[in-house]
């Protein structure tokens, strides 16, 4: 499994790709201002095809390259903060500005936003994207739709992975 994270946004929010190995069709989660412009040269230099985007909340600082890195491409957000896609910057008024300049763009909702299946929250969850199984674990505190997802994999060595030890079938979650 190719994992890879990109902590270079504002407020240092980490944003992930996700894909199979074999099957090359990418998952990007929580791409956050200033994500965009790794998102689309990682994909390229790696192979893979964009396939969705997942945010795992609706603040600015995880949703605010969504439609950037999106396209076309669905971008799957929890129920309870759909409405937070309108405009991410309503509860943080005073730092929207900061977005703005960080990223060089106002805000813009992703053309196909999508609530996360409620299958995700069942049993062993789902693929959002080939090869990568995810499960939905409802959080809210942080927002009313804050969702962690769970996923496993021995995950391929790279420069942009996360440190951590990784062996067959590693929990993680994101």
């Amino acid at each position: 499994m190719i994992l890879l994270r990109y902590s270079q946004t504002l407020i240092e929010a980490n944003c992930y790709i996700l894909a199979d190995s074999d099957q090359r069709q990418a998952l990007v989660v929580d791409p956050g201002a200033g994500a965009a412009q790794w998102v689309k040269a990682t994909l390229q230099t790696r192979g893979l095809e964009l396939a969705s985007v997942l945010c795992t909340h609706g603040h600015s600082d995880h949703v605010w390259d969504a439609a950037l890195v999106a396209g076309d491409a669905p971008v799957y957000i929890p129920e309870p903060d759909m409405y937070r896609l309108d405009d991410p910057t309503s509860t943080s008024a005073a730092y929207a500005s900061a977005f703005v300049t960080f990223s060089g763009h106002e805000w813009e909702r992703p053309r196909v936003c999508l609530r996360v299946p409620a299958a995700m929250f069942e049993g062993g969850g789902m693929e959002l994207v080939p090869g990568v199984w995810l499960r939905a674990v409802p959080a809210p505190g942080h927002t009313e739709g804050s969702t962690v997802f769970l996923f496993s994999g021995s995950i391929n060595e790279d420069r942009e992975a996360p440190e951590f030890r990784s062996g067959p079938g590693e929990q993680l979650l994101c």
